[in-house]
């Protein structure tokens, strides 16, 4: 996985950003923890990312992905795709609105414990893929995991539950 050399490899262009989450989704045993702003459509509508992402959960039942959003109803507008899917596989999916005081303002897909993309803005897309920083990886799963425990569920959220 490039980014492993012990360099961050670095996101550019939003085809970049593509292929680098499609890295992350194959890699993935256990757990995608997602951070965006409003899901952005490049990636989370892509037919191939969701189409990866439902592979993924089908090969490894127990796989969650755990997604904070900034702007729910945004997100549902922005990525129907991914909410289909969410509504289909309801199990291994959990969203909740990102705490308003959140120290998380970067967009971000942390892969287990071992890669991510960080991206500073959520509307930009350069950032980075980084794989060989378990210390800096394992920070930020944190602030994920405090901010999740301060979420919660919105209206648009709970819907794709049904």
């Amino acid at each position: 996985m490039p980014g492993e050399s012990g360099l961050p490899a670095t996101i550019e262009t939003r085809g970049q950003a593509v292929a680098a989450f499609e890295q992350l989704i194959l890699a993935a045993t256990a757990a995608l923890n997602i951070v965006s702003d409003r899901l952005n459509p490049a990636l989370f509508n892509d037919p191939v990312l969701i189409e990866a992402l439902r592979q993924k959960i089908l090969q490894r039942r127990r796989m969650l992905i755990r997604v904070l959003i900034r702007q729910p109803r945004q997100a549902v507008i922005n990525a129907p795709r991914f909410f289909a899917l969410a509504r289909r596989l309801g199990s291994n999916f959990e969203m909740r609105a990102a705490p308003r005081d959140t120290s998380l303002t970067a967009s971000l897909i942390i892969r287990d414990r071992h890669s991510m993309i960080y991206r500073p803005s959520f509307d930009r897309w350069d950032g980075q893929l980084i794989s060989a920083d378990p210390i800096g990886i394992k920070e930020w799963l944190e602030s994920f995991d405090c901010a999740w425990d301060n979420a919660s569920e919105t209206p648009e959220l709970r819907e794709t539950r049904l």
